[in-house]
């Protein structure tokens, strides 16, 4: 964006001249290796993406060579049996079909050479795209290099600009700043809401991966209920069940706990509700009593099933809601980062301007003066 610039008035702008024109010589050697390396990023960004196009490529190469290597070998060891089958083109010859064994034998080998050719052609694309991959990198290595030393002379002119304009009195500079100032602190909100809906969904899903544990363990115990000896379970398979259900309680309780986590980072999250995994007690009732026993257990195990079905549906929820706030925070960041790379282009702008405006009045009287001193970034 560009700026109208008036003349330097007489008054307050003097000075603001005067140490544009003591700091020339520094801005004028930036802006000269900043013009030489304009170019950059424009090149790098297309590079870059040549780079991936052809690691790509290379990629689902690497799957046909593969491919074509087993189909070569398969291709190749029926073309020796049909080649050693001395014994099968005797059979052909004596029952008077010795063109038909040739006309198969021939089809083998075609068929084999063919195969052949398209392993050699995929193997040579390989080798060329891995060539192709090792220059391209090389550059791509070159352009970054020049990248960081063209951001690096970003930094040195925005740094001489401050230096320049701090404390001077211009109200259009001190609009820029102002507009700059509120927009990285605006970036600096969404940055912490974008870090933090991240790590609430972090959280959501780690509790997830062991509420889903948990589900899977419940519902195996409310299976084997419904299929369950109707005289009963022995101690064997009661130690079994109260395993089973104590890691499954573990389980629950830790995903609980990693909800609550994750309500102490937002509001946003809600409760799944409650959930009891029941226990199996320690047989020592009679054998013929067993099922009587067991009914009560049987009654809890289904209602569990249900309240861990329920629970589970709705932390999937909330992790699905925190999802879509981490997409929203992640999509504000960005433009909120593009306010700022556009408000920080605006100063650049219209102090460059201002230098440029200055030089173009000043130099005409100080071309006999001494050399202007160097700034040193």
């Amino acid at each position: 964006m560009t700026f109208p610039i008036s003349p330097p008035s007489a008054t307050a702008g003097d000075r603001l001249s005067e140490r544009i024109l003591e700091n020339a010589s520094a801005y004028t050697c930036i802006q000269a290796s900043l013009a030489e390396l304009r170019h950059v990023p424009t090149v790098l960004k297309t590079q870059s993406q040549k780079l991936k196009t052809l690691e790509k490529e290379l990629s689902r190469t690497i799957v046909d060579v593969r491919q074509l290597d087993e189909a070569t070998r398969k291709q190749r060891d029926e073309h020796e049996q049909m080649r050693d089958a001395t014994a099968r083109k005797l059979a052909y010859k004596l029952a008077g079909k010795k063109e038909k064994f040739e006309e198969i034998a021939s089809k083998e080998e075609r068929d084999y050479v063919d195969a052949l050719n398209r392993q050699v052609v995929a193997r040579r694309r390989q080798e060329e795209l891995e060539m192709d991959i090792t220059k391209a990198k090389a550059e791509h290595n070159e352009l970054t290099g020049k990248m960081n030393s063209y951001d690096i002379l970003k930094d040195d002119l925005w740094n001489l600009c401050e230096s320049v304009f701090e404390g001077q009195n211009d109200p259009r500079d001190t609009e820029l700043k102002e507009q700059l100032f509120h927009a990285e602190v605006t970036q600096e909100l969404f940055t912490r809401q974008d870090a933090n809906d991240r790590h609430v969904v972090t959280i959501l899903q780690q509790a997830e991966d062991k509420m889903k544990v948990c589900h899977t363990k419940i519902m195996k115990e409310v299976f084997e209920q419904t299929r369950g000896d109707v005289y009963g379970s022995s101690a064997k398979s009661d130690k079994a069940k109260r395993n089973n259900l104590r890691e499954a309680r573990a389980l629950g309780d830790e995903a609980i706990a990693l909800i609550r986590t994750a309500q102490n980072a937002t509001a946003e999250v809600q409760d799944i509700g409650e959930f009891v995994v029941p226990q199996v007690s320690v047989r020592l009732e009679a054998f013929f009593l067993q099922t009587v026993f067991e009914i009560p257990f049987r009654s809890a195990m289904g209602e569990s099933g249900e309240q861990v079905i329920v629970a589970h549906k709705r932390l999937k929820e909330e992790l699905t809601g925190a999802l879509r706030r981490a997409e929203r925070s992640r999509a504000d960041l960005v433009v909120a980062i593009e306010v700022v790379n556009e408000c920080r282009a605006n100063v650049t702008a219209y102090r460059r301007g201002r230098f440029d405006l200055v030089l173009s009045h000043g130099l005409e009287k100080t071309s006999e003066s001494e050399a202007l001193p160097v700034y040193v970034s």
